[in-house]
């Protein structure tokens, strides 16, 4: 168990179910952003998105993928942010792909949208949207209901716009990671790795802006 998950969750294997519940006094990220008009600082956008890629890396180690990986299950505390609420997680079968629409609009893959076979790397888009929230503190595609967004994205490959003043290396990891062909997404793995470098960057220069990123919600792209 990786102290960055499995709390408060659910989720199946072999026909088993197990509850964990720990109470976090800090609430969701989605809490935190939405409905206390909260704020990160930039070297905070960092520590929760290593915490988050650390948590999801353990899963994918073992074979579990997330499907619903958004800051509504992102929980906080004093010292860490915590992957919750498994109740659509599942274990890959022994071909690696799933398939069935299961997660939210705003932060699904295009795959998971157009109900293709998908795999762990779906969880990496949905990591690029949380990313991306993180930064901005701006709902995706906050001019659209959930399914317009969903539609766009893949008729439109609309994306959320990252703003000039994003810090380089965090426009290339969420332009990695909102890739449309999951292959060129990166691994949790190395996503870890690239947040330990941007991390060391952002330390070295003494950088602790925040990038509000507030201009637009989303915008077309190609992939």
């Amino acid at each position: 168990m990786h102290e960055t998950t499995f709390f408060v969750y659910s989720y199946r294997i072999h026909a088993w179910r197990e509850y964990f519940v720990k109470f976090m006094h800090g609430g969701s990220i989605f809490d935190f952003l939405y409905n206390r008009q909260g704020s990160f600082q930039l070297p905070d956008v960092i520590r929760i998105a290593s915490d988050v890629s650390k948590g999801m890396n353990y899963l994918h180690q073992i074979n579990i993928v997330h499907r619903d990986l958004n800051t509504a299950n992102l929980l906080m505390d004093d010292q860490v942010v915590k992957v919750a609420d498994f109740g659509v997680a599942r274990v890959k079968d022994q071909s690696g792909v799933m398939t069935a629409e299961t997660g939210t609009y705003r932060w699904m893959a295009p795959e998971v949208i157009e109900h293709l076979p998908y795999d762990h790397r779906a969880d990496v888009f949905s990591f690029g949207i949380v990313l991306w929230e993180l930064l901005t503190g701006k709902l995706p595609y906050e001019d659209m209901t959930p399914l317009q967004a969903a539609v766009a994205v893949v008729q439109k490959d609309l994306r959320p716009t990252i703003a000039a003043d994003t810090h380089p290396m965090l426009a290339d990891l969420l332009q990695r990671c909102l890739q449309k062909d999951p292959a060129l997404r990166p691994t949790f793995a190395e996503i870890v790795d690239i947040l330990n470098s941007i991390k060391e960057v952002v330390q070295s220069s003494g950088h602790h802006k925040r990038h509000s990123g507030r201009s637009h919600s989303g915008r077309r792209r190609g992939c």
